[in-house]
């Protein structure tokens, strides 16, 4: 007997995604539902959801170096690095330990960056204003497409990966070409970065032994993309993820 094709409706609500509304667990088709609501996780949030749909649990099975606090199971943590003062005599120190960091790890974390408080946070009440705004608006920004200038999507890999992140992302490429008009928070932000990126890539290049200048003449330091995080509320926080594994 042949599995019965079942007729997707142009329009899937969002409580049509959770469980018991669609006929069968199709993950395509609830992929796609999602999709084409352009709402997002907040949308999904906003229409009052109790349970999460399918398309978001992702198993911790999947990530078996993972602890449920998202930790590495035995007990490490990624390597913190002040940066701090970093054209005085520490600068030796922190050579050394970015050198051990790129050995063991591959991976750092920087603290005293030096980019103002002020910024920050400037740029983190922006994007909250944003993602906080009514869908109708956010609509038209909505592609998964990483090419366009400026988009916002949940998930941009979502028919690759067939699972979907809890959270919402509005990003734009900043340089070389920053999108026109925007806030004047972006462009401060975005030149901030960029001194942090140059100050990186020279640190990057005295502990590989390399010409202080060897990342700052590549082309992919000239580029720039802000990808700026939201983190609706989620009714079932222990069965889904907000980043998938690296």
């Amino acid at each position: 007997m042949e599995r019965p094709l079942h007729v997707v409706p142009e329009k899937v609500s969002a409580s049509a995604l959770v469980t018991g509304v669609t006929p069968d667990f199709d993950l395509d088709i609830e992929l796609k539902a999602f999709h084409e609501t352009k709402a997002g996780v907040k949308g999904l949030l906003d229409s009052n959801i109790s349970t999460i749909p399918r398309i978001f649990i992702d198993p911790l099975d999947d990530h078996p170096l993972l602890s449920s606090s998202g930790h590495a199971k035995d007990g490490t943590v990624v390597p913190v690095i002040d940066f701090s003062n970093v054209g005085s005599r520490r600068r030796k120190e922190m050579v050394a330990q970015v050198r051990d960091a790129l050995k063991k790890w591959g991976v750092f974390q920087v603290v005293n960056h030096g980019i103002p408080v002020a910024t920050l946070e400037e740029m983190i009440s922006g994007a909250f204003k944003f993602h906080e705004s009514p869908t109708e608006g956010k609509q038209k920004f909505y592609s998964r497409d990483l090419k366009k200038e400026v988009g916002f999507a949940s998930t941009f890999d979502l028919y690759s990966r067939k699972r979907a992140n809890w959270r919402d992302t509005f990003r734009c490429h900043m340089a070389p070409d920053p999108p026109s008009p925007h806030e004047e928070i972006v462009p401060e932000y975005s030149k901030c970065v960029a001194e942090l990126g140059e100050t990186i890539a020279k640190i990057l290049a005295e502990a590989l032994g390399l010409p202080l200048n060897y990342f700052i003449n590549m082309e992919w330091l000239k580029t720039q993309s802000i990808g700026m995080h939201y983190y609706p509320a989620c009714p079932q926080p222990e069965l889904t993820r907000s980043n998938q594994a690296y």
